[in-house]
C-alpha cells in the first residue's frame, strides 16, 4: 500500500458531543447521533445523552472489529448485536416507540492496495475527490425533510414578528412528524439500537488509483461549506489536513456566535457537533 495521510477530529457544538469519529490508515468510521424526542437517558451515569452513548458504543465496537480485519458487513452486524444487547439490558426496548429511540448516521471508508470502499447510512456526507471530479455521497431524504421544516420555521417566525422563538422550537410538531418516518418506506433510513436501518446501507467501490482524497464529516462540519460558505468543498479537498479543518471549524463558530437569532443563516439550531476523518492518497 502506498503512503496515506489521514486524520480525524471532533468538536462539540451542543451540550453533549453526540458524534463519534475514528480512523486508521486503512479505515475511518463516523457516526452523528440524534437523541430521542422523549428525553430519556438510560446511560446517564456515563453519558450526558442516550445518543452520545449510542454513537460511541456502536462506533467504538465497529472500529475495533475493523482494526482486527473483520469485513465491514460482519463488523456492522456484530457491533449492532452487541449494542442491542446492552440497550436491552438497560431498558425494556419493547416499550419504546420511535420517538424515544436514539439514532445515528454511519459513514465508513476502507482503503487497501486495490480499492477504496465507502458505506453510508444517513445524511453525513462523504466527499470523494477522484480523477474525474468530486462525488458527494449521502442519503438526501433527511436533508429534504429538514429543509421543509426550516422553510416552515421561517414562515412561522415571520408571522409572529419576533425572534424570541427560533429554529426547532417553532416546528416541534413537524420534527415529530418527521421522526415518525424513521426506517419506513417513504421516510428515511438510519441506524438505531434495533439495527433495522442497516439493511438499507449504501455502498460504492472505487479503484484505489482513481481516488486522490476523501473527507467524511457530520452535517455539522459540512455546514461550513454548504450553509456558511466559509470555504468551498473543492478547496478543502485540495488541501485537507487537521490544521485546515480546525481552522474552518473555528471560523464557523465565530459566524454562528455572530448570528444568535439564526437570521443571517437560517437554520434549526445555533450550532452542531463538527466531526470528520480524511484520507489523502
Amino acid at each position: 500500500m502506498g503512503e496515506i495521510a489521514f486524520g480525524y477530529l471532533s468538536e462539540r457544538g451542543n451540550r453533549a458531543n453526540e458524534d463519534f469519529v475514528y480512523a486508521e490508515d486503512s479505515f475511518g468510521v463516523l457516526l452523528d447521533g440524534a437523541s430521542g424526542m422523549g428525553g430519556a437517558n438510560h446511560f446517564s451515569e456515563t453519558n450526558l445523552t442516550e445518543a452520545q452513548w449510542f454513537s460511541n458504543a456502536f462506533g467504538t465496537r465497529v472500529s475495533a472489529l475493523l482494526s482486527e480485519g473483520v469485513s465491514v458487513p460482519d463488523a456492522l452486524a456484530r457491533a449492532s448485536a452487541s449494542v442491542l444487547h446492552d440497550f436491552e439490558n438497560a431498558c425494556d426496548i419493547e416499550q419504546l416507540d420511535v420517538f424515544e429511540m436514539p439514532s445515528a448516521t454511519i459513514s465508513i471508508v476502507t482503503v487497501d492496495d486495490d480499492a477504496v470502499d465507502v458505506w453510508w447510512l444517513g445524511d453525513s456526507p462523504i466527499a470523494v475527490l477522484t480523477d474525474r471530479g468530486i462525488d458527494c455521497l449521502l442519503d438526501t431524504r433527511i436533508g429534504e425533510l429538514d429543509a421543509l421544516a426550516l422553510d416552515e420555521a421561517t414562515k412561522r417566525r415571520a408571522a409572529r414578528g419576533t425572534s424570541d422563538c427560533v429554529g426547532s422550537d417553532l416546528v416541534s410538531d413537524i420534527l415529530r412528524k418527521n421522526r415518525s418516518l424513521m426506517n419506513t418506506d417513504g421516510g428515511y433510513f438510519i441506524l438505531e439500537p434495533r439495527g433495522e436501518g442497516l439493511a438499507r446501507i449504501s455502498h460504492r467501490s472505487y479503484e484505489r488509483g482513481s481516488v486522490r482524497a476523501i473527507l467524511a464529516g457530520s452535517d455539522g462540519l459540512f455546514a461550513a461549506f454548504d450553509v456558511y460558505g466559509i470555504v468551498s468543498l473543492p478547496e478543502m479537498l485540495e488541501d485537507v489536513s487537521l490544521a485546515a479543518l480546525r481552522g474552518v471549524i473555528n471560523r464557523m463558530r465565530v459566524v454562528e456566535e455572530a448570528d444568535p437569532a439564526l437570521e443571517r443563516y437560517p437554520r434549526l439550531k445555533q450550532g452542531d457537533d463538527a466531526s470528520a476523518f480524511f484520507f489523502v492518497l
